[in-house]
């Protein structure tokens, strides 16, 4: 089976762009279309909405469900917004399934902090619990965030290791 990443945001543009993410879905069949940041293109209009945000929406769902058949294609799509996405989008027989992951809890996000820094100069001396407590409600991509922003805090303090200090000055950064 094969696997077809696609970040919405970069659809979110023109129809044209999510015609063309499903015809190669569909090329590739069988395949798995993962759709990232999918609220890009599939929130609400609304009445007032831009006409070519409804436009977008409307071919995103012609895709879903339209005159050409999605045979061998799986549709996946992600987004941390799900409130936001249109109730026709996560209908029965387009996205009808829903699967929410809660944050990480503090043993979870110590495991992550080591996992994002395992390939950056650390220092031995990192307080990993004091780390992991104070990263709650955090997501994975949080954490990797302040992982690559530790690294630059540090070089702009010329230290030659992540220190405690680092990580927790870019979760300070990141929650102010």
């Amino acid at each position: 089976v094969n696997l077809l990443l696609a970040n919405a945001a970069g659809m979110a543009q023109k129809p044209e762009s999510i015609h063309g993410v499903f015809n190669e879905a569909r090329k590739q069949s069988p395949c798995i279309l993962f759709i990232d940041e999918i609220d890009a293109v599939g929130t609400t209009a609304g009445q007032n909405a831009d006409p070519n945000r409804q436009s977008i929406l409307n071919r995103l769902l012609t895709e879903l469900d339209g005159f050409e058949a999605l045979d061998g294609v799986l549709v996946i799509g992600a987004t941390h917004r799900g409130d936001l996405l249109d109730n026709a989008i996560t209908r029965s027989g387009r996205l009808g399934h829903s699967i929410s992951f809660k944050r990480p809890e503090r043993p979870e996000r110590v495991l992550l902090w080591k996992h994002y820094t395992k390939n950056m100069s650390v220092s031995k001396d990192i307080d990993w619990e004091k780390v992991g407590k104070v990263s709650t409600g955090m997501t994975p991509a949080d954490i990797q965030m302040c992982a690559n922003n530790a690294g630059l805090h540090a070089l702009r303090h010329h230290s030659e290791k992540i220190e405690t200090r680092n990580l927790l000055a870019a979760i300070e950064d990141m929650l102010w």
